[in-house]
């Protein structure tokens, strides 16, 4: 796992709200690092307790606009 100091939160900070921002992880990095896991979702709990403005690449996908 790359994810280093914050360096995935500073990422993700200095995205506009126009970008979509994607983390892809799996089952065995996340028993190899279970802890950087957990802080990448407490951090995105903090910046959206509710979850609008989070979602699953079905749902965003499903979501996108046509082009005209």
């Amino acid at each position: 796992m790359t994810q280093e100091k914050g360096a995935l939160q500073e990422l993700y900070l200095s995205t506009s709200e126009d970008d979509v921002f994607g983390v892809v992880g799996h089952v065995y990095n996340f028993a190899d690092f279970p802890q950087a896991f957990e802080a990448w979702f407490a951090f995105l709990h903090s910046r959206d307790p509710s979850g609008e403005t989070r979602a699953t690449v079905s749902e965003i996908i499903a979501n996108w606009p046509t082009p005209s």
